[in-house]
């Protein structure tokens, strides 16, 4: 954990949070799918906890994300 937390500035539970946020800007991007099947694919089964950690990563809604 220490070194995990050294090297990469993060725990890695945060460093896998942020990869799988990373990963549903790119699925978001693609209109076939809604968000509830994004969180899903990204590993987060409650809509609401993907919705928090999202808005609080990227300061907007996936919504939002999405029309921009």
């Amino acid at each position: 954990y220490r070194l995990f937390r050294r090297a990469f500035g993060e725990s890695p539970q945060q460093y896998l949070l942020a990869l799988r946020l990373e990963k549903s800007c790119e699925l978001l991007r693609k209109p076939q799918y809604s968000i509830t099947e994004v969180a899903d694919a990204c590993g987060c089964y409650d809509v609401l906890h993907f919705n928090k950690s999202f808005r609080k990563r990227f300061g907007e809604k996936p919504s939002g994300m999405r029309r921009s």
